[in-house]
């Protein structure tokens, strides 16, 4: 049976990548940091801190999927981001998905970034410089971990909406993605199991993006 470990696994593309394989017959570890998943085998860890993150991997031991679906989203214009505000977000963004993956030597490897890589949107500038990272990371341990094990990426376009988001914002997100409707969380799940089976596939990063890089 396939063990998976999928942090952020409480809410929103975490939840449903994390039904997804529990549905697919997985054993699923569901991390969470304050959000308690109902659903998997809840693991709690703060993975912006080392020793909790080392202890995660303790109890998690061997798993054959990894998912790096936690990360920090806040808006924060350049000169308001403070040396504190960029390290946690490199810390949870890019730091903590490099060592769960070398601690816990998955065989399949499927890190979420995002279509504002490409796309970058003002006021974000930190977030972005790690997901880029994050993208980077992608690419660099597919060829330094093959054949062993295989990494690849997710870039969700719009698929959920943030809270408070106003209904002009949204309607105007919607505009601008090609297939003219938001994604929901089942296509970003969708391809996290396509990904975890694709046998030939490293290095990729799946666009799931309703054409959004495009626009």
């Amino acid at each position: 049976m396939t063990t998976v470990l999928v942090t952020g696994a409480g809410v929103r593309l975490g939840r449903a990548i994390a039904e997804a394989f529990l549905a697919d017959g997985a054993t699923v570890f569901t991390h969470y940091n304050r959000s308690v998943p109902d659903h998997g085998e809840p693991v709690q860890a703060d993975l912006t801190d080392m020793d909790s993150l080392s202890a995660l991997c303790e109890k998690v031991g061997q798993v054959d999927v990894l998912v790096n679906n936690a990360a920090g989203w806040d808006k924060v214009p350049l000169a308001d981001v403070t040396p504190e505000t960029y390290d946690w977000m490199q810390a949870l963004n890019t730091r903590a998905p490099y060592f769960l993956i070398q601690k816990l030597a998955p065989t399949c490897v499927i890190n979420l970034l995002d279509v504002e890589v490409e796309r970058p949107v003002g006021g974000y500038s930190h977030y972005t410089v790690s997901k880029a990272g994050l993208e980077g990371m992608t690419r660099a341990l597919a060829k330094e971990l093959a054949p062993r094990t295989r990494v690849n990426a997710i870039a969700p376009g719009t698929v959920l909406m943030p809270e408070g988001m106003s209904a002009e914002v949204q309607e105007r997100l919607r505009l601008a993605t090609p297939l003219g409707r938001f994604g929901g969380a089942g296509p970003i799940a969708q391809a996290a199991l396509y990904l975890a089976s694709a046998s030939w596939v490293t290095g990729q990063t799946l666009h799931v993006d309703g054409g959004r890089r495009l626009a």
